[in-house]
């Protein structure tokens, strides 16, 4: 049984380097705008929540929008995780292999499938008017489109590469049966959804302590 994780089929002969250095500029956005973000005042920012809470108080919101956003934030973590175990695997010691591998998928598969959940329960709770909007519409917009995104890309790498374990990410195992079926993505398309997804993940990044829910 093939139960390792075959994620360099989405890169092979790409510009690696231009994501390093994205991913960068990125960080240092961030950090100024965190930054920024601390040095401003708090009292005119209850009610309003914020993507990153930092420590502030809690927001103004009914209990179905509190649940959305907080588990908006817990997927995040979740995923934000998984990345950090992933870039461990790769770079220190490879300890995502069987069944720890099909655990990890299965969570990282769950949290993104929540975190859109509790995405379009906050935008619809916008186009009801059931709530103050705390934000511009692109800042939801934007978490949305990384999250559907990020399956999206997933689901096509597990449709190029095949492995016995695609189930494990229960939410796209048929459209990578069917996929699959249909031959599947080529590499060049592969690297273009790639890229789709991480362009707004690392716009994301940058924007993240200016985001408000």
């Amino acid at each position: 049984m093939f139960s390792q994780a075959g994620r360099p089929a989405f890169f092979g002969g790409g510009p690696a380097w231009l994501f390093c250095a994205l991913a960068a500029v990125a960080l240092l956005i961030f950090f100024y705008n965190l930054r920024a973000r601390l040095r401003r005042p708090a009292s005119g920012e209850q009610g309003r929540p914020w993507l990153l809470p930092l420590g502030q108080g809690p927001a103004a919101q009914g209990a179905w929008d509190a649940c959305c956003i907080a588990l908006t934030r817990l997927s995040l973590l979740v995923l934000l995780l998984g990345s950090l175990l992933w870039n461990l695997h790769r770079q220190a010691y490879p300890f995502l292999r069987g069944r720890t591998y099909q655990v990890y998928a299965f969570s990282l598969d769950l949290a993104g499938g929540l975190l859109l959940l509790a995405l379009l329960g906050l935008m619809a709770g916008r186009l009801l008017g059931r709530r103050r909007a705390a934000g511009p519409a692109w800042g939801l917009a934007l978490l949305f489109w990384v999250g559907l995104s990020g399956l999206f890309s997933e689901y096509a790498r597990l449709a190029a590469t095949r492995p016995d374990w695609a189930f494990y990410e229960f939410l796209g195992w048929l459209p990578v049966v069917l996929w699959s079926t249909w031959g599947g993505a080529s590499d060049q398309w592969l690297m273009i959804i790639w890229w789709m997804h991480v362009l707004p993940a690392l716009l994301l990044t940058a924007l993240a302590p200016r985001l408000k829910l």
